[in-house]
């Protein structure tokens, strides 16, 4: 009797031993797939997004998405200007990309050449580039400085929310910034 009840005891603990293995390994199991769920989630997210407004946008998109840099160039700050002047002295730089997703027509890029030879202070060159980079969007480059609107900071910004929702379980917040 004294025997079977060591064995019985061994028995309990071993099987206690291999129930907490069991569950040590079911849950990580169970938070790598929620892990790989949610960065999967998240991606496909991003990607919906991307191409529904890829194949939403159209010329008069593109012309207001143009616009609504120029208008921004148009409402800088003077202190916003005054640090665009600065950091392009510093630099010893007279040359500006201006990269979109779309091609801008030749009075879009006559404006927003203008207005950065304006703003600046200086004779500028402006380099016009297409690139996919942005999502979809359009953008001014001078050294560090940059000034425009994009898909891809909108999406990187969901993208962000998203991965604090499933880290640290804060809530997307209702609105987001347009700027």
């Amino acid at each position: 009797n004294q025997q079977r009840k060591e064995w019985m005891d061994q028995l309990r603990e071993d099987i206690s031993e291999i129930r907490e293995r069991w569950i040590v390994a079911v849950e990580s199991e169970k938070k790598a797939f929620l892990d790989h769920l949610k960065e999967e989630t998240g991606e496909q997210v991003v990607r919906l997004v991307q191409k529904v407004l890829g194949d939403l946008s159209d010329r008069n998109l593109q012309q207001q998405t143009a616009g609504f840099l120029i208008e921004k160039l148009h409402e800088l700050g003077d202190a916003e200007k005054e640090k665009l002047r600065t950091m392009m002295e510093q630099l010893q730089t007279s040359r500006a990309e201006v990269v979109s997703s779309f091609e801008l027509d030749g009075q879009q890029k006559h404006q927003i050449a203008d207005l950065l030879r304006e703003l600046s202070g200086r004779e500028l060159e402006c380099k016009f580039e297409i690139s996919q980079s942005l999502g979809f969007g359009v953008e001014v480059r001078i050294g560090g400085w940059r000034l425009g609107w994009n898909l891809a900071s909108y999406l990187q910004g969901l993208r962000e929310q998203m991965e604090r929702f499933f880290r640290e379980g804060i809530p997307l917040r209702k609105s987001t910034s347009m700027e």
